[in-house]
């Protein structure tokens, strides 16, 4: 039995998060003996105690008050704290972190406690986002430290792990590229879509946060409605921009345009029957909304950032857009809408590249790769 420590920060609806869900729910019952340590509410942890339902062995689960998004010196080190006790008292074999955060505190736990393997999946470099100045320099040196304190770093994108050797955030012997998995799942659509079956659907799928940039897709969406261009624009997700979103909508006049539709639990069921996906979002990793809408045959309009040129390619699955261009945007997307063909031939190819480049059996089997992998000579436990 391998007993496998799992660490994300937050537990709320996103990429990440659905990446530690798909490795769990997917890794057998009977080898693998795991915990999930995670802040807590979210739907993470609601969708752990319904596959704990039918596990045999089933995952234990911490969800630690103390586990912040930001940077809280004082509940960092109680974080720290309370992830080195446990560690020493349950002795993992395997512990594996996700995000910054517990990235940089839970590697530093397991040199304290000896772990024996120890792996850190970056979902797109934090550090290289918002962060200048002297906290730059300071986090710099920090990811530099603790990147001799695991057994390897994961990437999910080629873009993400050049940046990472190239600061030397990461050490090319211990870099392995994972890229995240979907799988072809049909499910039932539980809350009908009323909309006209001959107005064309856009879909928008991320948390409501400034990063996403939930503003530009509506701004798209007036700039359509003002073309004459028919169209829905589905905003799907919630987030500390949801009450600004609702707002430019009603502002703007776009009732009949755009539509706020909160938190989901049937996004595949819902891309299905949507017409064009779009992500405009000013930094990534490799985002499962993506991979999501390309399983579902829909082509796809978002920015060239992070890992994204690396799943959708440009002008054959869909259009990539260099910073907010507006006008580059509302033409792509009227090219889809309108062309019925284009429209059809790019979701094939992106439905094509969905299943053959990343699928979710490929994802986990590379993880569990790792998991299972004889422990360095080098790490000892500390008593």
């Amino acid at each position: 039995m391998i007993k496998l420590l799992m660490c994300i920060t937050i537990s709320e609806t996103g990429g990440s998060q659905q990446v530690v869900f798909d490795i769990l729910s997917n890794l057998p019952d009977e080898l693998y003996e795991i915990t999930l340590v995670t802040s807590p509410g979210g739907m993470l942890l609601d969708r752990i105690g319904e596959i704990n339902e039918t596990r045999k062995n089933k995952i234990s689960v911490y969800a630690w008050n103390c586990l912040k998004r930001n940077l809280s010196p004082f509940h960092d080190f109680v974080a720290l704290f309370k992830l080195i006790s446990l560690m020493r008292r349950s002795r993992f074999d395997v512990a594996h972190f996700h995000n910054s955060k517990v990235g940089i505190i839970g590697r530093i736990a397991a040199t304290v406690t000896g772990t024996p393997k120890v792996y850190y999946t970056v979902h797109g470099w934090g550090l290289n986002r918002t962060t200048t100045g002297r906290l730059y320099s300071v986090l710099a040196r920090v990811e530099r430290f603790v990147a001799h304190c695991c057994t390897g770093i994961i990437f999910v994108s080629q873009r993400d792990m050049e940046t990472g050797l190239k600061n030397k955030w990461a050490d090319d012997k211990k870099a392995h590229l994972i890229y995240n998995g979907v799988t072809d799942v049909n499910e039932p659509l539980r809350k009908p879509l009323e909309i006209p079956s001959d107005v064309p659907i856009i879909s928008f799928v991320a948390r409501l946060s400034e990063p996403k940039e939930p503003i530009f897709a509506l701004e798209v969406s007036e700039r359509l409605y003002q073309q004459g261009c028919r169209h829905m624009m589905l905003i799907v997700g919630d987030g500390p921009m949801y009450a600004e979103c609702a707002q430019y909508i009603e502002n703007h006049g776009l009732q009949k345009h755009a539509a706020l539709l909160g938190m989901r639990d049937d996004v595949r069921a819902l891309l299905r029957k949507t017409d064009v996906f779009c992500l405009f979002s000013k930094w990534e990793g490799l985002p499962v909304s993506i991979l999501e809408a390309m399983a579902s045959g829909l082509p796809v309009v978002a920015s060239a950032v992070g890992g994204i040129p690396e799943l959708v390619k440009h002008g054959e699955s869909g259009y990539l857009v260099n910073g907010l261009d507006i006008d580059s945007a509302t033409e792509y997307f009227k090219k889809l809408l309108t062309e019925d063909a284009l429209r059809r031939e790019m979701g094939r190819a992106a439905q094509i590249t969905a299943g053959k480049r990343f699928a979710l059996s490929d994802m986990v089997s590379k993880y569990r790769e790792l998991y299972e992998l004889p422990a360095p000579k080098c790490h000892r436990r500390i008593s």
